[in-house]
């Protein structure tokens, strides 16, 4: 209870108080399982202080104050001195060493100190080169064996240590909007996580995760930028290194559709659907490749799906209801241009054109209360539309009139 409070103080000074009296019981403390279970329940009154502290760090460190989430990171790992000792405490310890060691990586890249530290490992890996040369001189064939296999690992630790610098700096290179540093960090490290033998450290960083995260990033920018050749070379290397990445695909589809090469698109958004279904982005613009090349029934078999697949999706929903509008199914076309001022009411083109759409079926009313929606949702529309809401209102007043007249005339 105490500790759902978070009166953690108390909570230990009760917890302690019990301990002393179960040490009186006439019982050894090895099999005393009353005493285990408070040193335990101690532990978890440690752990949940221990974890306020480090969300505390984790704040500090996402908001790149290092120095200040070192502090809290040491702080934590001082409060695992109070603990009992147990596995569960050793792997806390790990963990927060583990912060602490990213707080600090995070901080050498941050201030491009990085020359001494990479200075380190080319150090460690020139004495352990000088070791391994000794060991092949011993004349015993099982120490031998055992000297050298020692080595060979601890070459491969220094390497992992090497792998996490680079890719830290390739994140931040990135996210700075270096893609040319970041890119190259990213090669040299897949190139040492190719000399890596031991299992324990070969591919424990994600070097290709994080690598075709950045490459798509960057890809989204040039396509942004209407580099669209450069967007594609960016997501054909994001494929070579994982031939399942479906965000790889749905860019080149992207980019392929801003060159107008809307065949292409249609091919890289199946080749997306081929690893996921129920992809609905893919769906929905490859219904706009297949609406630019006059293919209307693919396109709304497209735009269904996407929307079939992702029920809240309002340009999917908007998308279906222009391609109905062109193919005059005009109550099909309202219903979808419905659907998506439902799930967006601030959706101005859906509103405007389901006003036009009204105005094909020659529903007047209907039209000017839903192209005046738009006009009240975006007044730059109004420029356009205000004069054909004038003409429509005219219109219906001069039908009214005539038909009054005829009334009379009776």
């Amino acid at each position: 209870q105490k500790i759902g409070q978070r009166d953690y103080e108390k909570a230990i000074n009760d917890l302690y108080a019990a301990i002393s009296i179960a040490k009186r019981l006439p019982v050894s403390e090895e099999i005393n399982e009353d005493l285990e279970d408070l040193k335990n329940t101690v532990n978890k009154v440690y752990l949940a202080q221990i974890d306020e502290v480090l969300r505390e760090g984790n704040d500090k460190l996402a908001s790149k104050n290092y120095n200040e989430a070192i502090t809290i990171f040491n702080r934590a790992l001082e409060m695992t001195n109070k603990m009992y000792l147990t596995q569960e405490m050793e792997e806390e310890i790990n963990r927060i060493n583990g912060l602490v060691y990213q707080a600090e990586l995070k901080g050498l890249v941050d201030r491009g100190d990085l020359s001494e530290e990479l200075q380190k490992f080319e150090k460690e890996l020139d004495k352990l080169n000088k070791k391994m040369d000794y060991a092949q001189t011993i004349d015993d064939p099982t120490r031998r064996f055992q000297e050298m296999e020692q080595i060979k690992k601890s070459i491969d630790e220094v390497f992992y240590s090497k792998i996490k610098l680079l890719v830290e700096q390739g994140v931040q290179s990135a996210d700075n909007k270096s893609f040319k540093d970041s890119f190259v960090n990213f090669e040299s490290a897949i190139t040492i996580n190719e000399s890596i033998k031991s299992p324990e450290f070969k591919n424990r960083i994600a070097i290709k995760y994080e690598y075709k995260l950045k490459l798509i990033v960057k890809a989204k920018l040039e396509i942004e930028k209407q580099n669209y050749e450069v967007a594609i070379e960016d997501c054909n290397k994001a494929i070579e290194l994982d031939s399942t990445f479906i965000d790889a695909y749905y860019y080149l589809g992207i980019a392929n559709n801003e060159k107008q090469d809307f065949n292409t698109a249609i091919g890289y958004f199946k080749k997306s659907i081929d690893v996921n279904s129920k992809y609905a982005k893919s769906w929905n613009h490859m219904g706009f490749s297949y609406e630019k090349l006059g293919q209307f029934d693919n396109a709304i078999d497209s735009y269904n799906k996407a929307a079939g697949f992702e029920p809240q999706y309002a340009l999917a929903h908007y998308n279906l209801a222009n391609a109905y509008k062109h193919e005059k199914q005009f109550d099909n076309a309202i219903e979808s241009y419905k659907k998506a001022t439902e799930i967006d009411p601030n959706y101005a083109s859906a509103w405007l054109f389901m006003g036009y759409t009204y105005l094909d079926k020659n529903n007047y009313y209907s039209a000017i209360q839903y192209l005046e929606k738009a006009i009240n949702i975006n007044p730059d529309m109004g420029k356009e539309i205000k004069p054909i809401i004038g003409s429509i209102k005219n219109s219906i007043e001069n039908l009214n009139k005539g038909l009054l007249e005829k009334f009379n005339n009776k």
